[in-house]
C-alpha cells in the first residue's frame, strides 16, 4: 500500500483521504502551520497532528523556519521534502518520445529524448516507455514507490476510460498504456492528448479564458483543442477538435487516416519540407528555412507558403464559423517564423466567412520554446492525483 493511496472503504478510507488532503495543502501553500491546516481543511487539531507526525516520520514532510506573530509562540512551519516523491511526464509524438523527471515541487530533474521512427506496434511502444522510465529511475536512484504519478501526452486519439492510445492510424491498434504501466510501477497513470495537455497547463491554470478558445497545432501532424466555459471540449468519443481531418479539398490527397482531402494531407511540416525540396533540389530540413527563404523573395518558398496558408485559412474559417471563439492560438514553425502570417490568414479568411467579426478576435502565436508538453502533462497528472 502506497502512503498516499486512498484505501477502499471504512475508517481507513477516511484516514487516507485526510492524509492526501493535508499533503496536498502543504504542497500548494507551503510554508504552512498545523493551525492553518486545521482552519483551511476544517480538521481537528488531533487529526492534523497525527497525520503530520506520520508524514514527518515517513520523510515526506519537514519542519523548517518560523512565521512571525504579534503575540504568542511562533508556529513551526511545514514543507514537503523535494525528494519525497517524483512525477514522470511523457510526451509521445510521431518521431520522438520525451521523458521528463520532476520532483514533487515541479522542478525539472532530467529530460531525455528517444526516437520513435522505428516504432509502429503496441509491444514496441510499451517496451520503449518501460525502458525510458527505468532509465530515469536508475540514473537518479529513485525507487518505483517514489513515483507519485505518471502523465502521458500523446498525439492522436486517446481513450481515457481504458487508458489506451491509438498511436498509429495505419495499424488501427489501441495500445493499453495505463494497464501496462500500472502492472510495472503501481501508480496512477494520467493520459491526455498532447495539444490538450499544453492548452490546459498553459491557459486553464495561468490565464482567464473569455468565451471559447481554440488551439491549432501544426507540427508532424495537425492537432487542436477547444476550451469553452473553462473546460476542454473532448466530444462524445474524444474526437472533438481533430482539425487535421477537416476537409479542404474533396477527394483530394490521401490522408494518414485513409480518407481524402483532409488538411493534414497538405500542410504538415514534413509535407511542406518535401514539396520545397522537390521544387528547389535543396537539402531543406525545416519549415523555418522555408519561411526565411520566402522573406528573401525566393519564388518556390513563397508559392509553397501561400498555398499552405490558403488551405489553413479554409480550415480556420470552418472553425471560426462553427465555434466563434474569442481567442485563436496558433503553434508551429509556419506561424512563428513567417512574417505577417496572421494578416495573411485574415486576408484569406475574409474571402470565405460572412462576417469579419469572426476573425476580428484575439490571435496568439505560441512559440516553440513555450511548449514543454512533458512538463505540462506532469503538472496535470500531479494536480489530478491530488484532487
Amino acid at each position: 500500500m502506497r502512503f498516499l493511496e486512498v484505501e477502499k472503504k471504512g475508517l481507513a478510507q477516511i484516514k487516507s483521504q485526510n492524509r492526501i488532503r493535508i499533503f496536498s495543502e502543504i504542497l500548494r501553500q507551503q510554508p504552512i502551520s498545523r493551525t492553518q491546516l486545521e482552519t483551511v481543511l476544517s480538521l481537528s487539531p488531533s487529526t492534523v497532528s497525527r497525520i503530520v507526525e506520520q508524514l514527518l516520520k515517513a520523510g515526506i514532510v519537514k519542519e523548517s523556519g518560523t512565521e512571525p506573530t504579534a503575540i504568542g509562540r511562533k508556529p513551526i512551519m511545514l514543507y514537503i521534502r523535494e525528494d519525497a516523491y517524483y512525477v514522470i511526464g511523457i510526451s509521445i509524438t510521431k518521431k520522438r518520445i520525451v521523458f521528463g523527471l520532476m520532483n514533487v515541487l515541479g522542478e525539472v530533474i532530467e529530460k531525455v529524448q528517444w526516437s520513435t521512427i522505428a516504432i509502429s506496434r503496441s509491444e514496441e511502444l510499451l517496451s520503449t516507455l518501460e525502458r525510458g522510465i527505468n532509465h530515469l529511475l536508475l540514473t537518479y536512484s529513485i525507487s518505483p514507490e517514489q513515483i507519485l504519478t505518471i502523465g502521458i501526452a500523446a498525439r492522436g486519439l486517446i481513450n481515457k476510460e481504458t487508458g489506451s492510445i491509438l498511436y498509429a492510424m495505419e495499424t488501427k491498434e489501441w495500445i493499453p498504456v495505463r494497464e501496462h504501466l500500472n502492472q510495472l510501477f503501481d501508480c496512477p497513470v494520467y493520459l491526455e492528448n498532447n495539444v490538450a495537455a499544453d492548452l490546459k497547463a498553459q491557459y486553464m491554470q495561468d490565464s482567464v479564458i473569455e468565451n471559447a478558445m481554440v488551439y491549432l497545432y501544426m507540427d508532424e501532424g495537425i492537432g487542436g483543442s477547444i476550451i469553452y466555459d473553462g473546460k476542454i471540449i473532448d466530444g462524445q468519443s474524444n474526437m472533438a477538435s481533430r482539425f487535421g481531418h477537416l476537409t479542404v479539398i474533396p477527394d483530394g490527397n490521401l490522408c494518414s487516416c485513409g480518407k481524402r482531402g483532409h488538411l493534414e494531407a497538405y500542410v504538415t511540416n514534413s509535407l511542406l519540407i518535401e514539396a520545397y525540396r522537390q521544387q528547389t533540389q535543396s537539402s531543406c530540413s525545416s519549415v523555418k528555412e522555408i519561411c526565411f527563404a520566402a522573406s528573401q523573395g525566393e519564388p518556390s518558398a513563397n508559392i509553397i507558403i501561400d498555398e499552405a496558408l490558403r488551405k489553413l485559412a479554409f480550415a480556420i474559417s470552418q472553425i471560426l464559423v462553427n465555434i466563434n471563439p474569442g481567442t485563436l492560438v496558433l503553434y508551429g514553425e509556419l506561424f512563428e517564423y513567417y512574417q505577417g502570417v496572421i494578416d495573411a490568414l485574415k486576408k484569406e479568411i475574409d474571402k470565405l466567412v460572412f462576417d469579419e467579426k469572426l476573425y476580428q478576435i484575439k490571435w496568439i502565436i505560441r512559440k516553440e520554446h513555450q511548449v514543454q508538453v512533458e512538463q505540462s502533462i506532469a503538472k496535470l497528472a500531479l494536480e489530478w492525483v491530488l484532487v
